[in-house]
C-alpha cells in the first residue's frame, strides 16, 4: 500500500518538535544531520507517515527501528516479513509498505538543467526526452524510475544512473503515476492503491488521538 502526504511545504519545523515523541532516536539523529530545514521537516514527516502506514496495514504500533543491509538499504529490525521504503521531495512525502521487496521515489515537477539530463540518461533516453511533447516531465518520469531501481537494489547512485534503464528485468515491476505537482514511481509485482492526504491535518490528528504511539 502507498501513502502520500501532499503540501508538506506548508508544515513548519515546530510540527516536528511537537511530535518528536513519534520519532525514534535513530530517526531524530538522521534528520538532524540534514542541511536544510525543509529536509528536516519532510524527513520527520515521512517517518510519521510510515508509522501511520504500518499501524493501518500491520497493526505495528511501536517506533520502527531500522537495520541496514549490505548496501545500506533499511529494513525493520524486528519484522523481516514487512518491507518498506520512503521518499520525499519539497512538496510531498510518500512511503510504501508491502509483504515483498519494494521501493518508491517521488519528485517535484520542476525545471531540470540539461547537464543533469546528460549525466543520468543514456543516449536512447536523451532522444526520447528531447522528442517528447513535455521534455521536463518525460525526464522526471525517467528520474523517478531510475531512483526506484537504485533504491530497490540498495546501491543508490553508486553505480551511476545511465545503466539503470527500463531494459533491466526489474523494471517490469515499476509503476509510475503523476499529479500536477509531483511524479512518483514504485516497485511492486502488482499495481498498488495509493492513500492520498492533501494536508497534514489527518496525520497529526491521528497521533494526537492514538495512545499506542507514545
Amino acid at each position: 500500500m502507498i501513502y502520500i502526504l501532499e503540501n508538506t511545504d506548508k508544515l513548519e519545523e515546530s510540527v516536528i518538535k511537537k511530535y518528536s515523541y513519534v520519532l525514534s532516536e535513530q530517526r531524530k539523529e538522521k534528520i538532524n544531520n540534514y542541511g536544510s530545514v525543509r529536509d528536516r521537516i519532510n524527513g520527520g514527516i515521512v517517518y510519521m507517515l510510515l508509522r501511520y502506514a504500518l499501524i493501518n496495514e500491520y497493526s505495528y504500533c511501536h517506533q520502527p527501528v531500522f537495520s541496514f543491509g549490505e548496501h545500506e538499504k533499511p529494513y525493520l529490525s524486528d519484522r523481516g516479513d514487512i518491507f518498506f521504503n520512503m521518499s520525499h521531495c519539497r512538496n510531498a512525502v510518500c512511503c510504501i509498505v508491502s509483504d515483498s521487496d519494494t521501493a518508491i521515489d517521488i519528485t517535484d515537477i520542476r525545471i531540470v538543467k540539461p547537464n543533469i539530463i546528460n549525466r543520468v540518461c543514456s543516449d536512447k533516453e536523451k532522444k526520447l526526452v528531447s522528442e517528447s511533447t513535455d521534455p521536463q516531465r518525460s525526464f522526471l518520469r525517467l528520474w523517478t524510475r531510475k531512483e526506484c531501481l537504485s533504491k530497490l537494489s540498495g546501491k543508490g547512485m553508486s553505480e551511476g544512473f545511465k545503466g539503470l534503464t527500463d531494459e533491466l528485468p526489474q523494471a517490469e515491476g515499476l509503476h509510475t503515476a503523476e499529479d500536477e505537482e509531483y511524479i512518483y514511481t514504485y516497485y511492486s509485482p502488482e499495481s498498488e492503491k495509493a492513500v492520498v492526504m492533501h494536508d497534514g491535518a489527518e496525520l497529526l490528528s491521528f497521533f494526537d488521538n492514538c495512545s499506542d504511539t507514545r
